[in-house]
């Protein structure tokens, strides 16, 4: 009798638009290292990325088979950023809801709410957390569902798959944690990470590509980071 059994790995499909970010983030950790003493506090904010970059292809290399999509058509790239689009007003709303949930029940006045996860005011690290958190946390979903048991749980015609759920739950709950931990973010904010790392990874893995979700996590925390940038924070 087996004890213990995982399930074939997954495909994710990759376009052009995967390799030029993964060049571009290349390039980046690359010559992160001459920031040490020019911006130390920046260096220590791309210090976490790069480690999630390469702590994470390690684990998606192992969860997933990357599938080379060698070229980008019309229909593929209105299908990439449908998601995208999708992720983006999801996110979105979890962030607007918590907001105004935060405000009208006096948990925190609602310009005090942090609802992103860009901590440096900066364009450059907003695109850093998209597709570097993107990775790591495509891969701990992917393998944590090869280990879970599949089997259908609920009532009636509301089921579910036993192991997306569980490992849905489980990512979800890492998400938030990380960023306390890394960041300091605390209440309201945790559980707008929770909700947005649910609806990211369902981009994901109902768009069967990785490329949706990176794009509506980097375009989020622009959207959230470029009036910072005219406010001065």
């Amino acid at each position: 009798m087996s004890m213990l059994r995982m399930k074939p790995k997954v495909i994710l499909e990759v376009t052009p638009i995967f390799d030029i970010w993964t060049l571009f983030m290349g390039f980046c950790f690359m010559y992160s290292f001459t920031l040490t003493s020019q911006a130390e506090n920046f260096y220590r904010a791309v210090d976490i990325f790069r480690w999630l970059y390469v702590v994470g292809f390690i684990m998606l290399l192992r969860s997933v088979i990357l599938k080379d999509d060698l070229e980008l058509t019309a229909k593929e790239l209105s299908h990439i950023i449908f998601y995208m689009f999708v992720g983006i007003l999801g996110l979105g709303f979890v962030n607007i809801g918590v907001s105004l949930f935060a405000k009208f029940t006096g948990m925190m006045a609602i310009t005090d709410l942090v609802i992103n996860t860009a901590i440096v005011n900066d364009l450059f690290v907003a695109f850093l957390a998209g597709y570097n958190e993107e990775i790591a946390f495509a891969a701990i979903y992917f393998l944590v569902y090869r280990l879970a048991p599949d089997k259908m749980i609920g009532v009636g015609r509301f089921r579910f798959n036993y192991a997306h759920v569980v490992t849905l739950w489980a990512v979800a709950m890492v998400f938030p944690i990380f960023h306390s931990i890394a960041y300091s973010l605390w209440g309201p904010a945790f559980v707008v990470l929770f909700i947005g790392r649910i609806v990211l990874t369902e981009v994901m893995v109902r768009s069967k590509r990785i490329e949706p979700s990176i794009l509506a996590h980097a375009a989020w925390d622009i959207i959230v980071v470029v009036p910072l940038l005219f406010t001065g924070g």
